[in-house]
């Protein structure tokens, strides 16, 4: 009897803590990537937009996304990302149907004149030159 109450406790441990690792955890040593960065900061631009605001949050405005996108603010507010306001990202369906647009929503501050990341308008991440990035279109 007590194999029977067992194995169904155990398998049903054992498929629990199978589901415990994550791929949303930040790579390698606990700190979140540049990507992360980019994408909370492309968060916060589009939750920005949809509220009809053209130029950049005001400190209050940014603190209010805080709790949302920590990442995507202190990325902001330490200088090292910056964000084309007032546009949104590509919506779903066209980021399906491939027509969205692929402007740049957000960026590594050194991608200017070293070269770095990018978050396009279709949600992805890139790495480019300095001449790529002056080059590439910025989102509208």
């Amino acid at each position: 009897m007590t194999r029977t109450r067992f194995a169904p406790w155990f398998v049903a441990l054992a498929v629990g803590l199978a589901g415990c690792t994550s791929d949303n955890r930040p790579a390698g040593d606990g700190n979140p990537t540049r990507a992360d960065e980019l994408r909370e900061v492309g968060g916060i631009a589009a939750a920005h937009a949809a509220k009809g605001k053209k130029a950049a949050p005001t400190a209050a405005e940014l603190a209010a996304y805080e709790a949302t996108f920590p990442v995507g603010v202190r990325a902001l507010k330490a200088g090292d990302v910056t964000a084309v306001w007032g546009v949104k990202p590509a919506e779903e369906g066209a980021v399906a149907a491939g027509q969205a647009a692929g402007g740049v929503l957000a960026y590594e501050k050194k991608a200017e004149t070293e070269g770095g990341s990018v978050l396009l308008q279709d949600g992805t991440v890139k790495t480019m030159t300095a001449d790529e990035f002056r080059a590439a279109p910025k989102a509208k």
